[in-house]
């Protein structure tokens, strides 16, 4: 039986894909306080600029627009010498307070002078050759169906390569009546079909991901990325995008091809991520794939969406929780439980970027802040359904056992 690496290295050996006539294309790169080494000996080894370096010399029809958070680091400085590097393809806007991600992304949307943006993370490493069979990927999917609005790539957790294989219709799953979501944007298909360019095909998904082509006009007749700015992250702007452009009748797709893939370095989370092979690419790029995976996996905070383990567990259950509860009768009692569940009851995490899994006790705790906060932002962002999300919060409550009063006592219902 031919194992993922068979498969993968035989992807690798085959000609590179080559769009004959190249499409130019923007990218979108929000940033905090990814630059901690400084924009002179240390310059190179900032995620930022590894993820700006090896896309610029990835594709040269790409123009890539900086909006610098409010950083507090060097982002300042090192944004000023890749600049200087490359004056005519890379623009930049630096805000003066930190404002999340989506206001940064919307503000790089709104300089984007490309009908396709590609939307990537600040601490991706980006392989040659990805970016131009990806935009005839999805120029030829909307060509078959205008309503194609965005092509995931796959991007791979402190890896090069995939390492397993999803079922082919498990690849970014959104189903928000059941509050239940996959990505597996990390895996392969499980077919090995081609299309006339020599890439795997792609696979309908209803997710799209923070490494991901957009038609730039979808994306803004959604109205761009939501406003996450009460919150410390912005873990539900993929599943908000992506219920955004479903309901107004768009379709996305995943490109599960490895030589489209990046790794993703997790800057700064310590987690549970196990090392993988398949790093001849990054090699030949002039990096230790080693030296990047050590210097990701040192604990810090306060970079791009990075917080500690307490607060992110409260925070990925209240942002998912509205998500699903302003959308659906019931996928936010079925998300509540869900958690409820496996993490407060089983002290199982969604996440390998969790490091240390605290007591019954404090997950309840998370549990009825989380659901409380959440409770209060699907109220804040559809307050004409205030009574579907408060049924959602009772309901779910009763089903777990949970104290009602003490989730609802700063509601005063």
């Amino acid at each position: 039986m031919t194992t993922v690496a068979e498969r993968v290295e035989r992807l690798r050996s085959l000609p590179a894909p080559a769009p004959a006539v190249p499409a130019r294309v923007t990218a979108l790169v929000a940033t905090y306080n990814r630059c901690p080494f400084g924009a002179g000996a240390g310059f190179a080894e900032n995620p930022l600029v590894l993820s700006v370096t090896t896309l610029l010399t990835a594709d040269s029809e790409v123009e890539v627009v900086i909006v610098d958070d409010g950083s507090t680091d060097a982002t300042e400085a090192v944004v000023g010498r890749l600049r200087s590097q490359w004056p005519t393809r890379i623009r930049v806007v630096r805000t003066s307070l930190h404002r999340g991600s989506a206001h940064a992304r919307n503000t790089a949307l709104s300089l984007a002078r490309t009908p396709v943006v590609l939307l990537l993370d600040d601490d991706l490493v980006l392989q040659p050759g990805f970016l131009q069979p990806a935009i005839w990927q999805l120029a030829r999917l909307r060509q078959q169906d205008p309503r194609t609005a965005a092509l995931t790539l796959p991007y791979y957790g402190r890896a090069a390569s995939p390492y397993a294989t999803a079922a082919g219709d498990d690849f970014g799953r959104l189903d928000l009546d059941d509050g239940y979501f996959t990505t597996n944007f990390d895996r392969l298909p499980p077919s090995d079909q081609l299309d006339e360019l020599g890439l795997l095909l792609p696979v309908l998904t209803t997710m799209v991901s923070g490494f991901c082509l957009f038609a730039a006009d979808a994306l803004t007749a959604i109205g761009g990325f939501p406003d996450l700015s009460e919150w410390r992250t912005s873990y539900s702007d993929h599943l908000l995008v992506s219920a955004e452009l479903a309901e107004r009748g768009f379709q996305v797709r995943h490109a599960p091809d490895p030589r489209l893939g990046a790794i993703h370095l997790k800057f700064g989370a310590v987690g549970r991520y196990p090392a993988r092979a398949g790093a001849d690419w990054v090699t030949r790029l002039g990096y230790s794939f080693d030296a990047l995976i050590a210097s990701a996996a040192i604990p810090r905070l306060d970079t791009g969406c990075r917080i500690d383990d307490e607060e992110f567990a409260e925070e990925m259950i209240g942002l998912f929780f509205a998500c699903y509860a302003a959308r659906s009768r019931t996928g936010g009692r079925n998300w509540a439980c869900r958690v409820h569940r496996d993490y407060v009851d089983q002290g199982t995490s969604y996440t390998p970027a969790y490091t240390v899994v605290p007591q019954r006790a404090d997950r309840a705790a998370q549990w009825r802040r989380g659901l409380l906060r959440g409770a209060r932002q699907a109220i804040a962002d559809r307050a004409q359904l205030s009574d579907q999300v408060l049924d959602q919060v009772r309901a779910a409550c009763a089903d777990t056992g949970e104290d009602l009063a003490a989730v609802l006592q700063q509601e005063g219902r």
